[in-house]
């Protein structure tokens, strides 16, 4: 969608492309890429040439528009370098994008793993920075983080596994004339449930691993201004994101536990036997229409459907975006140190106890390396300092 369109305050002619909201937004960009790749890679669209065999395009040398050389996260972070790291938030390049895991991928890959059921992951385009499984768990226990961050529901149909994002439309529309004598006898309107205050969270917190800060621990979390309760709901997630990412994925998850506070109970007949857990319904009947998210379902002559009311606003996608503030420099980091004591002979009558020559190196170099003495006591003094990196290696012929 108009990818000639670069967004840049300072120039004459930025503007975002048409029909763009201005947010940064990782998947569609992959997802263009991958219709792009996957189209040429498909059975008789690239044809070979009759007269020396080579193929149409060389796939094998496709570039795409924009790598950049500049290291990952120093660019953009480092603004003391580059001047054009604030427009890498919204701009075009596939620096710290393009080996981002997709949440589909994930998923196909833990279920693989977990047997041979097959999967369907069509609806999921969601992605992350990075996933990270430390330890022995079952598939279910290494999915459950990414069903919370993402908002994915999964349910078994037709002998796969099928998962589904959230905020989809709504399935079915039902009304009061389709509603089924429940099994408690009742019939007519379903019955309600509303949680209480007290027991819904004040606040979400998040521990993940920051993306851009060296992959250290790091936390998030959303508040609720008003709300009569002081409850802390925690959400570890065992991945690679962005500070602004992951607050923004505890700010839904506050919105949702708080607009799906209503449970919803009712019947339905098994003519509508193509509703699985994770579909929306939307009932009507009422004052007012009500988008219904099934979690539940009971067989047993009629369907026994537990549902949640829900706001499909809520799960209109979450961005990836958001730099961290510019502050102070990283530290520098450098290489261990090799030293090696030269087999040589004295070319220096000055010195004075006699001592030996000493060549040193580290990548990258720290421009000095001091050297010390041990003493008695388990104490150093310092002797002498290599100011220039050594050229070490090894003679082969």
């Amino acid at each position: 969608n108009e990818p000639n369109i670069f967004f840049d305050p300072k120039s004459s002619e930025s503007r975002f492309p048409l029909y763009s909201t201005g947010a940064r937004d990782d998947r569609i960009q992959r997802a263009g890429l991958e219709a792009f790749l996957s189209y040429w890679e498909a059975p008789g669209r690239n044809p070979a040439s009759s007269v020396d065999g080579r193929k149409m395009l060389d796939l094998d040398r496709i570039h795409i528009w924009a790598w950049d050389a500049r290291p990952f996260p120093d660019f953009p972070l480092r603004s003391d370098l580059w001047r054009d790291g604030r427009q890498w938030e919204r701009g075009h390049w596939l620096t710290g994008r393009a080996g981002a895991a997709s949440i589909a991928a994930i998923i196909r890959e833990l279920a693989h793993e977990s047997g041979d059921v097959p999967v369907e992951t069509a609806g999921v385009v969601d992605v992350a920075d990075g996933y990270v499984i430390d330890r022995l768990m079952s598939a279910r226990d290494a999915l459950d983080p990414l069903f919370s961050a993402f908002a994915i529901d999964a349910a078994e149909t037709g002998g796969a596994m099928r998962f589904t994002p959230r905020g989809t439309p709504p399935a079915e529309v039902v009304t009061p004339d389709d509603l089924a004598l429940r099994a408690d006898g009742d019939f007519g309107l379903p019955s309600l449930t509303r949680a209480q205050e007290a027991d819904l969270p004040l606040r979400v917190k998040t521990a993940f691993l920051d993306v851009f800060a060296d992959y250290r621990q790091a936390s998030a979390e959303a508040l609720r201004s008003t709300a009569a309760s002081e409850r802390v709901h925690e959400l570890p997630l065992p991945m690679v994101l962005s500070a602004p990412f992951a607050r923004t994925m505890a700010e839904r998850v506050l919105r949702s536990v708080w607009a799906e506070r209503t449970s919803v109970s009712l019947a339905l007949p098994p003519s509508l036997l193509r509703l699985d857990a994770g579909d929306v319904i939307t009932l009507e009947g009422g004052i007012i229409a009500q988008d219904l998210r099934i979690t539940r379902i009971v067989d047993a002559g009629v369907r026994q459907i537990e549902a949640v009311r829900t706001d499909l606003a809520l799960y209109d996608g979450i961005q990836a975006g958001g730099l961290p503030p510019p502050g102070a420099l990283p530290p520098p980091s450098f290489g261990d140190v090799l030293a090696h004591i030269m087999a040589l002979p004295m070319i220096r009558d000055t010195a004075s106890p006699p001592s030996p020559l000493i060549a040193a190196m580290a990548d990258p170099w720290p421009g000095a390396v001091n050297i010390f003495r041990r003493l008695s006591g388990g104490s150093f003094s310092l002797i002498a300092q290599a100011g220039a990196r050594a050229s070490l290696g090894e003679t082969t012929t």
